[in-house]
């Protein structure tokens, strides 16, 4: 998963944070890193 170098945000963080509930189901089932922390040291489950 890419990390947006501005704002540390994951491609999780952005799905969690515009409510897309599948897309956040299936970037976990590949993978993607919950406890990953972007730039205001929040994580993806900060969000929900």
């Amino acid at each position: 998963m890419r990390l947006n170098i501005f704002s540390g945000r994951t491609p999780l963080h952005v799905a969690v944070d515009q409510g897309q509930k599948d897309i956040v189901e299936m970037l976990i089932k590949k993978g993607a890193v919950v406890s990953a922390i972007n730039l205001k040291k929040r994580t993806p489950l900060h969000l929900v």
